[in-house]
């Protein structure tokens, strides 16, 4: 209303649409601050076309110019604003999975609530957790799904075929997998953990799992102990592009967090079951 009124495409209160889009991108992220962005742009051509066309003198680029670095300045407000919202989100999600889990409550309970959490902060469909037993030989399966009961995930027998085909990728890559609007631009980008760099991404392993997994998008990160690695994490998801490279180093350092409370707890499990098993030797 301002701007219609104090000069139309000319006045100076053009630029209190940014203040509204940066708010809107700031607070509530990308779709918000994108929404706000073309909603301004809508509004200020609608303002031009009824009053920025009168009089003689008219600064023909101003009507064409404002409106497209409304849109261009806007589209960047709202891309940033939309990663500050997911960094603050990401780092309060960190803060949730980085409180140490009684150990009383066992392995089961922090794999469970950990996948619980990556899950829901995705919308994922389903979490998966493949990680070697105590003597390494046997591998147990972890899995929460989006329409779980209240129960904790338990761990439970991995056919060898599955576990095969789990385990097919590199032991050091990470991989992000997507599939684009049908099937156009599909994303396979794998990562190094222990090079940090990018490597040339396994195209046919990536369907495979795709297909073992009957899931659109898919991110799994090895699980590493002691310089070598003892499991992987899945996420599922059926939308396309439900997950972007810059989520590898967020579960790289996930992962890295799980892996050694992990060790810890189950150390004091065995430790209990050793000292429980002395006391019944003595008696």
């Amino acid at each position: 209303l301002i701007v219609a009124l104090c000069g139309g495409a000319h006045s100076i209160f053009f630029f209190g649409f940014f203040f509204a889009i940066l708010v809107a991108s700031f607070e509530w992220g990308f779709r918000a601050g994108l929404a706000a962005t073309i909603v301004s742009g809508l509004l200020f051509i609608k303002v031009i076309s009824v009053s920025g066309f009168v009089g003689a003198n008219v600064e023909w680029h101003r009507p064409v110019v404002r409106p497209v670095y409304l849109m261009v300045l806007g589209y960047l407000m709202a891309h940033w604003g939309g990663v500050k919202i997911k960094l603050f989100r990401q780092f309060s999600l960190l803060k949730e999975i980085t409180t140490v889990s009684p150990p009383r409550q066992g392995v089961d309970h922090l794999i469970d609530a950990t996948l619980e959490r990556l899950r829901a902060f995705y919308d994922a469909d389903a979490g998966l957790l493949v990680v070697a037993g105590p003597d390494t030989s046997e591998y147990r399966l972890y899995r929460v799904k989006q329409s779980r009961s209240t129960t904790a995930a338990h761990a439970e027998p991995i056919p060898s075929e599955m576990l095969q085909v789990m385990l097919m990728l590199p032991p050091e890559h990470a991989v992000v997998s997507s599939e684009g609007f049908r099937g156009w631009r599909r994303l396979d980008y794998a990562y190094d953990v222990t090079k940090h760099e990018p490597v040339a991404a396994a195209g046919h392993s990536s369907k495979t799992l795709t297909a073992l997994l009957d899931a659109r998008s898919f991110i799994t990160v090895p699980l590493r102990s002691q310089n070598q690695t003892i499991g992987r994490l899945y996420l599922t998801a059926q939308r396309r592009r439900a997950f972007d490279i810059s989520d590898v180093d967020f579960f790289n350092q996930i992962t890295d967090h799980l892996v050694p409370v992990i060790n810890s707890i189950s150390l004091v499990d065995r430790l209990a079951a050793e000292a429980a098993e002395e006391e019944r030797q003595r008696i």
